[in-house]
């Protein structure tokens, strides 16, 4: 690059791809200090670096170089915020219940967010250890570890902050009935991004998720606010119909109008 040209606002200089190495034996000591540098930076980002270590696709100097070069992501999200207010997508109002301010999310302005307006959010999106030029991943990270409120609630006078998103615990609690039903957020990702691969991991708080369409079916068929399901004295499986709000037995047909396309439920059966 010449040395005279600017770098764009943009951008983050990222460590060189390296070609695929035979996987080689770990030196003693080297994972405990990788896991002891993921603890202390509690960051996913680092911990991709470390996986591609563990694969033996790039050195423990260069996974430890990588990590260390990772941008603060307090300041980016800062950064993606201020923007997001500055556009009308969050605001700030006075909560009374807890004496002070709340972030306010207009859901609809969420939803509107195109690639372009992503782009403003500055390097978050563009990173490959955070949003990865991606909407939903970049949504996660901006709101991460947020209570908020949606502008619905700050109409109704209802204060409660809760979670932008639904995430579990981890992949056996986006399976679990009950865990589903007390889970408490604004809205499920995928009503925010309309458009996206349903192999994709659906984040969880800890380990590995399962894809978004077994999270999302997971949800969709236990959450009070979709299907609230549960098993007669038949033992068949029960949900609301998305349109009348009866209960009807489950099947491809009352399933589908919680946005669930015959093809993608075909897809989702071969997942496994």
């Amino acid at each position: 690059m010449n040395e005279s040209m600017p770098l764009p606002d943009n951008h983050i200089e990222e460590p060189a791809k390296i070609e695929k190495r035979e996987a080689v034996k770990m030196p003693e000591g080297a994972l405990s200090e990788m896991r002891e540098s993921l603890i202390a930076r509690k960051s996913q980002a680092a911990a991709s670096y470390a996986g591609l270590f563990m694969e033996g696709k790039i050195t423990s100097k260069e996974a430890a170089e990588a990590i260390e070069n990772i941008p603060e992501r307090n300041k980016l999200v800062d950064r993606a915020f201020n923007y997001l207010e500055k556009s009308g997508v969050v605001q700030r109002a006075l909560n009374p219940e807890k004496k002070g301010e709340s972030i306010v999310v207009d859901l609809e302005k969420l939803v509107a967010l195109k690639q372009v307006d992503l782009q403003k959010l500055g390097p978050i999106f563009f990173h490959s250890a955070y949003g990865k030029k991606n909407k939903a991943d970049t949504l996660f990270e901006v709101f991460a570890g947020k209570k908020v409120l949606s502008r619905e609630q700050l109409s109704d006078k209802d204060y409660k902050e809760k979670p932008l998103f639904y995430i579990p615990e981890n992949r056996e609690d986006a399976l679990s009935p009950e865990k589903i039903r007390d889970a408490e957020f604004q809205t499920f990702i995928w009503d925010i991004v309309k458009a996206n691969s349903i192999l994709r991991e659906h984040p969880v708080k800890e380990g590995e998720g399962l894809n978004w369409f077994e999270t999302k079916m997971a949800a969709v068929i236990y959450h009070p606010s979709r299907g609230e399901g549960y098993r007669d004295q038949k033992g068949d499986l029960l949900i609301r119909d998305a349109k009348t709000r009866d209960f009807r037995k489950i099947s491809t047909e009352t399933i589908k109008d919680y946005g669930f396309a015959p093809s993608t439920l075909m897809k989702g059966r071969n997942t496994r």
